[in-house]
């Protein structure tokens, strides 16, 4: 496996979220997601049930950091790239926090309980954030997220810009993955092949899905590139000033798992 600390080549980076996963050698690129040079707001979404804000600056999110121990799963490199709309145009947005939490392969969250979740209190795996750099990107290392009933596979982001300790931006919102690859990885590979048969079984059939919101994507049988680029709308933000707010479409499922149905064991 690749050191966990080893980033796109420069290369890649020149060409955009294609060509970085086209470079890396992994030939089967599906989704479109959001066009590269699409200057178009990104989509919100609600948080759901299960955000913590952990404040854990780190690349690789896939241990939990008391213990070191890696949650199980097919490595996932995730690019995120943020732009922000200024004038009328896209330019990259640095030094933005960028979160990301998702389930494991058995579609449990870390560090919560109820709704449907086993209770992993004080726990931290699969959570963590990046500050983006100077072209807005934002780079982790995790495993290709499990299911749970009720919702497809996603992964949940959130990017803000602080004043201090106040939140100058945010935007809370959900990533989304082809599902023939995910089919292919949860009949195939191990530990998902144990519970294959997710529910819903596509995309589609989600309930708050949204194809803006599609990664591109592609795996060589080792490990997943995915990438996403998305969009803020800083000038409209910084009129704005708020701290994070409460998410209330979270509060309509606050008994819900991951903003879905509850599990089925």
């Amino acid at each position: 496996m690749e050191h966990p600390e080893r980033i796109f080549p420069r290369r890649a980076l020149l060409l955009g979220a294609a060509g970085a996963l086209g470079s890396a050698g992994l030939t089967r690129l599906t989704g479109l997601g959001k066009a590269l040079g699409e200057c178009v707001n990104t989509s919100n979404q609600t948080e759901g049930p299960f955000w913590v804000d952990e404040r854990l600056n780190r690349r690789d999110i896939r241990s939990d950091p008391a213990t070191s121990e890696v949650r199980p799963g097919l490595p996932l490199r995730l690019s995120i790239n943020v732009s922000e709309i200024t004038g009328g145009s896209c330019a990259p947005f640095p030094g933005a926090y960028v979160d990301i939490w998702h389930c494991d392969s058995d579609g449990a969250y870390s560090d919560v309980s109820g709704g449907g979740n086993p209770n992993t209190v004080g726990q931290r795996w699969l959570r963590g954030y990046q500050v983006t750099d100077a072209h807005g990107n934002a780079r982790f290392l995790t495993i290709y997220p499990g299911w749970y009933m009720g919702r497809t596979v996603h992964i949940h982001f959130r990017v803000r810009k602080f004043s201090g300790e106040a939140v100058t931006f945010n935007l809370t919102s959900q990533l989304y993955f082809d599902d023939s690859i995910s089919n292919e990885i949860y009949s195939s590979v191990a530990p998902y092949s144990s519970r294959p048969n997710r529910s819903p079984a596509s995309n589609s059939q989600d309930g708050i899905y949204n194809p803006s919101l599609l990664t591109r994507m592609a795996w060589n049988g080792d490990h997943v590139l995915a990438a996403y680029n998305a969009v803020v709308d800083s000038e409209v933000a910084s009129a704005d000033p708020r701290i994070t707010p409460t998410d209330e479409d979270s509060m309509e499922h606050r008994l819900d798992f991951g903003g879905g149905a509850p599990r089925i064991a």
